[in-house]
């Protein structure tokens, strides 16, 4: 029963879309302009957004608040389309938790506590898994070999780039050579997330890839 693993000390208990300590927990973020003097480094936190799929909310007022306003924002957005009400609702989810209180927005202030990814998985921590906790190389049209390493860096044969996942677990997307691409897995018989469609986002060019044996990694 997966609620025997809650801590229940939180207004909001829910799941991350991160995938790993980084993107789940957050992470102090420093931007520099070095043309700003001795104020060049800027501090800020990055974290990826949480998943009201599955959420437990204590019976506190500041959960009733946060339902309140859910309903009510959902309500006014009009939305009708399933993918729709699905994006609108992770959104309102989200803002009404991230965000502080500013100009007409008040913020509820309720409690969070984020769950952990490995107990309470989502689609985007089993592909991240696969995708770098499988220490294998990938082909890309037939070529050896794309590595996807857990800092973001792509090695590839024409160089590094950089790779992310999408949102709602739909893939990852690339970036090398001066394009971007966007990756959907599929399953190669017993085995998940095995092979990918590599769409260019310039000109829809199609590349197929596929997770190499481990002895060609």
């Amino acid at each position: 029963n997966p609620l025997d693993y809650l801590y229940r000390d939180s207004d909001v208990e829910t799941m991350t879309d991160g995938w790993d300590d980084v993107t789940a927990y957050g992470i102090d973020h420093v931007v520099d302009d070095p043309k700003m003097g001795w104020s060049r480094y800027v501090h800020g936190t990055r974290v990826l957004t949480r998943d009201p799929g599955f959420a437990y909310l204590r019976a506190t007022v500041l959960a009733l608040e946060l339902c309140d306003r859910l309903v009510t924002r959902l309500q006014a957005s009009h939305v009708a389309p399933h993918e729709a009400l699905r994006e609108a609702e992770r959104r309102i989810f989200n803002e009404e938790l991230f965000m502080p209180s500013h100009g007409a927005f008040s913020s509820i202030g309720a409690t969070l506590r984020v769950m952990n990814y490995m107990c309470f998985a989502n689609s985007k921590s089993k592909l991240a898994q696969q995708m770098v906790g499988a220490k294998r190389g990938w082909t890309w049209a037939g070529v050896q070999s794309l590595e996807f390493k857990s800092s973001g860096v792509l090695k590839t044969p024409w160089g590094q780039g950089t790779w992310g996942l999408l949102p709602l677990g739909k893939g990852a997307w690339a970036q090398f050579v001066g394009a971007i691409h966007l990756l959907r897995f599929e399953s190669v018989g017993e085995t998940p997330y095995a092979m990918f469609i590599s769409t260019r986002c310039t000109d829809s060019d199609i590349v197929v890839g596929r997770m190499l044996p481990p002895h060609a990694a």
